[in-house]
């Protein structure tokens, strides 16, 4: 059974939290060596070593990366860009997963 970790993002002066899921307590490092994620507040993330898109509409974007897959789900999203094992994805992100 996976642990549910969660991070706080400051928006705007408000406080906005992102559900990290899928985060178990035997992934290793390892395991996201491969894959770089910048979050820019809950509206824009960059994912760095993406090999392709598993699912996509606006609730929800499944990238593929190295070891699994990264699950984004929330409101207007939209895979702003996809290059060269690079991917933006903007929009209203309630969480984020890593699933094996």
């Amino acid at each position: 059974m996976s642990k549910h970790k969660k991070l706080n993002i400051l928006s705007r002066a408000q406080k906005t939290r992102i559900r990290l899921r899928g985060l178990s307590a035997n992934l290793s490092k390892n395991d996201l060596a491969a894959c770089k994620i910048e979050l820019r507040f809950n509206r824009e993330a960059i994912i760095d070593g993406c090999r392709g898109v598993a699912d996509y509409n606006e609730t929800r974007v499944c990238l593929n990366v190295d070891k699994g897959l990264i699950v984004i789900d929330g409101e207007g999203l939209s895979l702003f860009s996809f290059d060269e094992g690079s991917a933006i994805v903007r929009g209203k992100f309630d969480s984020i997963g890593f699933h094996t």
